[in-house]
């Protein structure tokens, strides 16, 4: 959840459309066309990280995922790696906490928090 978290850089939309797609693609135990469409509109597309690791082109990517050849596990290794260290969205989260959406989606997850707090004698 933490590195589907990176991607979609805290976006909680894209964070759900993303665990929903991933989940369809473990389901299936190879990515489709569509659910590679899915990431892709949520910003990130694994075989961008595939063709690094393996060394193929992206139309021999595609080729392969066209036959049902890249598997889940390619995909997730993908997503690990895109997210680690040295990878285009390490500390996705932290880094877009820092944008003014980011900083605007904390402020009202804590004047949500403090209102709880406020009101729960009320509710006791």
């Amino acid at each position: 959840m933490g590195r589907i978290g990176d991607i979609s850089l805290g976006n909680n939309a894209k964070m759900a459309s993303m665990t929903r797609t991933m989940g369809q693609i473990n389901s299936l135990g190879k990515l489709m066309g569509g659910d590679l469409n899915q990431l892709i509109n949520q910003g990130w597309n694994p075989l961008n990280e595939i063709t690094k690791k393996t060394g193929e082109s992206m139309a021999e990517v595609r080729k392969r995922m066209s036959q049902g050849k890249v598997a889940y596990k390619e995909v997730e290794q993908a997503l690990i790696s895109t997210t680690s260290k040295g990878g285009q969205f390490y500390n996705g989260m932290a880094e877009g906490s820092k944008t003014l959406s980011g900083m605007i989606s904390t402020l009202k997850d804590n004047f949500s928090m403090l209102a709880g707090e406020l009101t729960k004698p009320i509710f006791d």
